[in-house]
């Protein structure tokens, strides 16, 4: 039988059994509730380990800056995530933590660093070094794993990624195949391969354009096709739950599926 580690209790009320990596965490609906939320995490989490939030949004807590993140700490790197995925905010230690070419991030015009945000294109600039953390494979998976959890828990039989390949095609389809191809993912999954990858480099029309035009050729190991197919299994290996749907580019610049 399998032991809880950790009981949720609600206005005394137990309202969930699990571990602290599985149970769901309460909402915070302010900007108080969120620092108070971030110093928490941050008074219990391993000193070396960097400190990562998701789920900030301004209509409910305000905006949130570099300096608010320094008063919790000056040593933590803190990173909060916007809900939308499209920006997130960090502290100093986290600037000094990623190593990031400052005088480049001044010149970026979607990156805001006296506030500390990175967004749009800005946070395309910002992977380059956050990717060898956030995209650890041990992390990663545990992620795609949760994601499988969630998805089989609200009962969705078919699901799609709108950006495979955004962090490398290979690596993501090797992830795929290791955490969704088990007997107890009862969903299918229909792949959008990602037209530009978040590298934040500087590149000319032509470069990128020849670069969409050479995606149908970048068939993942497995697969029949790199337009919307089943994926032909190897031997010994049980049909994949994963499509992949080609998004190229046409000689006259336009994007086809």
């Amino acid at each position: 039988m399998p032991t809880p580690e950790a009981i949720a209790v609600r206005e005394g009320r137990i309202v969930e059994v699990g571990t602290l990596e599985t149970m769901q965490v309460g909402a915070v609906a302010s900007r108080v509730e969120l620092l108070e939320r971030i110093e928490r995490l941050n008074r219990e989490l391993e000193p070396e380990q960097p400190l990562f939030t998701w789920g900030h949004h301004p209509i409910w807590h305000g905006d949130i800056d570099r300096e608010q993140l320094n008063a919790i700490s000056t040593t933590r790197p803190i990173v909060v995530w916007h809900r939308g995925y499209h920006s997130f905010i960090v502290n100093d230690a986290c600037y000094r933590w990623m190593g990031i070419d400052m005088d480049a991030a001044h010149r970026h015009p979607q990156v805001d660093v006296e506030r500390g945000a990175f967004f749009e294109t800005g946070l395309a600039f910002g992977y380059r070094y956050l990717n060898d953390f956030i995209l650890g494979s041990e992390r990663f998976r545990a992620g795609l794993d949760r994601m499988r959890q969630v998805i089989h828990h609200g009962g969705q039989t078919t699901i799609g990624d709108a950006a495979f390949g955004m962090y490398g095609f290979d690596s993501e389809w090797e992830h795929l195949q290791a955490v969704m191809e088990r007997p107890d993912t009862p969903s299918r999954m229909q792949l959008l391969r990602f037209a530009m990858a978040p590298e934040g480099d500087e590149r000319s029309d032509q470069e990128m354009v020849e670069r969409f035009l050479s995606y149908p050729s970048a068939t993942p190991t497995g697969c029949d096709s790199a337009t919307t197919s089943r994926c032909s299994p190897t031997a010994g290996s049980s049909p994949s739950c994963c499509s992949w749907t080609s998004q190229a580019t046409s000689k006259a610049g336009t994007a086809s599926g």
